[in-house]
């Protein structure tokens, strides 16, 4: 039964339609990569996943050596914040699909700098948790919106941008993280979380 909740989910879903992707191609690298347009996209990108990131992994340790808590209840709190990233990208599929792209990661990119504030600043457990999970449900509409802009303006050589921004968002991932870690460990998780708003 669990396997057919996201079949029925993925029915309810709205996609844009088709813009006829072009495979990858090593010879258009250069010009995508070249491309300001491209580069912003993958710059986007690289920071975004790199923040998402650094909240699915220092968000743990930095409840536990604030408020102490412990497994399991550190790990429900990382469940939460993943889980809203999912219902936001379902939200964003059906009930908002009807908001522009650009507005939607605009208006997302102001709420989760919100959260992530909040969560940097909090005094209380419940408030840090309701402010890492609001940020989730902001993070989530940015990726495949920015994938879904990059493929609708990069007709020519779709397959090649959306490499270029996918390697993009793995060096964010692991660069960010990364940085906030060695900030974390050099100063405090207050200054890191505060680098990631």
């Amino acid at each position: 039964i669990g396997c057919l909740l996201p079949v029925i989910l993925f029915s309810m879903a709205w996609f844009p339609s088709d813009v006829r992707m072009k495979d990858f191609r090593l010879a258009d690298a250069g010009r995508a990569g070249n491309d300001p347009l491209g580069i912003l996209f993958c710059a986007l990108i690289f920071l975004y996943v790199g923040l998402e990131a650094s909240m699915g992994v220092w968000s743990r340790p930095a409840v536990a050596g604030k408020w102490g808590l412990r497994p399991p209840l550190d790990q429900l709190l990382l469940a939460g914040y993943w889980g809203t990233i999912m219902l936001g990208r379902l939200l964003a599929g059906t009930l908002f699909h009807n908001i522009p792209g650009q507005k939607m990661v605009t208006r997302c990119a102001v709420g989760s700098l919100a959260g992530l504030v909040v969560f940097a600043f909090a005094e209380n457990l419940y408030l840090a948790a309701a402010a890492l999970w609001f940020s989730g449900l902001c993070f989530a509409p940015v990726f495949p919106s920015t994938l879904g802009s990059a493929g609708r303006v990069f007709t020519r050589y779709t397959g090649t941008i959306l490499s270029l921004i996918i390697a993009a968002s793995a060096l964010g991932g692991i660069a960010l993280s990364t940085l906030v870690g060695v900030i974390a460990g050099a100063g405090s998780m207050k200054a890191g979380l505060i680098l990631v708003a």
